[in-house]
């Protein structure tokens, strides 16, 4: 097999495997563990409410709004320990006051600038909040029911240009401050788990910060001879930087420690670039879609060589739509034209984490519509 990273010679026939496997009794291979651990509930009720007010004076218009979260959360599982199981149960109330303020200064008939301050919050994911757990020996999986949301204070401002009849231009700055943000790790070596091997969760950082600009461009061409007329281009892309900080017990000094990452999942650098063409029957669009590297996973706190990191992808697709009649509209979509890799890599690039390929994917729907 020809992989980026170098020849590995024959290829596995996934033709053999799918006969063998076929042939297996799978009654044979039923994991009781794993399918207890995944067999979850999990129940989450939010009561909100809010209010806003918009005042216009002259050319500016304010926008400001207070919006109140109340949420209970409960999560029942199973966890494993060599093979013994016992029930888990979590159960959490906790509330947000999230305020925010918006204006826009109208500039000129066709130019604005914006500016917010906001308060926002991410619950974490359902996988990330899990409550089951699975230990076995030295090495252990589990979720963490106990995660607090994410919560950011977020400044923006920018300026918005609109040209024509469909043509826009923006520049924006952000920054954001983030307080509890998710990420995973390897808690081996540390606090509870200091005498494990592994020990992978997920866990709240403690603080986070985000800066950067975001840049964008769009413009049908309809003031041009046909068949120019219906040429579409787009165009955006976001620079930030980000500065988070971890902490936890280091077992080989014996103290409390901390360090500044990244922060997790988040590229410093991500574009999309769109080249299109429609008219009242056809829609035909490509697009390329890039993010650098980001950080993934974290080791434990001094180790910094062993953290995983997502490489850089770019992602080429194509999608066309066309309307059979005014209530019927056939569509293709082809993603991952070029077979772009999954790639994660421990520390520098050199050393494999993880190589995945998995070629394009298209579909064909057929969308009625009738009222």
């Amino acid at each position: 097999m020809d992989y980026r990273l170098g020849q590995f010679g024959p290829g596995i026939s996934g033709s053999a495997i799918k006969n063998l496997i076929g042939g297996l009794n799978r009654d044979d291979f039923y994991d009781p563990t794993e399918s207890a651990v995944n067999d979850f509930t999990m129940r989450e009720d939010i009561n909100a409410g809010y209010l806003m007010n918009t005042v216009d004076i002259d050319d500016w218009r304010f926008i400001a709004g207070l919006r109140y979260e109340g949420t209970e959360f409960e999560a029942k599982g199973t966890g494993a320990t060599d093979g013994d199981f016992e029930a888990t149960e979590t159960q959490r109330k906790y509330h947000h006051w999230l305020p925010g303020l918006h204006a826009r200064y109208q500039l000129d008939k066709n130019t604005q600038v914006r500016a917010a301050w906001t308060k926002s919050v991410v619950r974490p994911t359902f996988g990330q909040l899990a409550p089951g757990f699975v230990i076995d020996g030295d090495e252990a999986t589990f979720g963490n029911p106990e995660l607090k949301p994410l919560e950011s204070s977020n400044l923006d401002l920018g300026i918005e240009h609109y040209m024509g009849r469909a043509g826009t231009v923006s520049a924006f700055v952000f920054y954001k401050d983030i307080q509890n943000f998710v990420y995973n790790t390897d808690l081996a070596g540390t606090g509870a788990w200091v005498d494990f091997a592994e020990a992978h969760t997920f866990a709240n950082g403690d603080s986070a910060k985000l800066y950067g600009l975001e840049l964008a461009y769009s413009q049908k061409f309809d003031w041009l001879p046909a068949p120019w007329n219906g040429l579409l281009i787009g165009a955006n892309t976001t620079f930030s930087r980000s500065d988070a900080e971890i902490k936890g017990f280091d077992a080989a000094t014996g103290t409390n420690s901390k360090r500044s990452i990244d922060l997790p999942s988040q590229s410093d650098t991500v574009g999309n670039l769109m080249l299109g063409w429609e008219n009242d029957k056809l829609s035909l669009r490509v697009s390329a879609n890039y993010k650098s590297d980001y950080l993934y996973e974290l080791a434990s706190i001094n180790d910094k060589a062993h953290d995983l990191h997502v490489d850089a992808q770019t992602f080429v697709d194509f999608s066309a739509r066309y309307s059979l009649t005014k209530s019927l509209q056939l569509s293709f979509e082809a993603q991952n034209l070029t077979d772009e890799s999954y790639f994660v890599y421990t520390g520098q690039r050199a050393y494999n984490g993880q190589y995945e390929e998995y070629g394009p994917t298209f579909k064909l729907g057929l969308t009625f519509t009738h009222f």
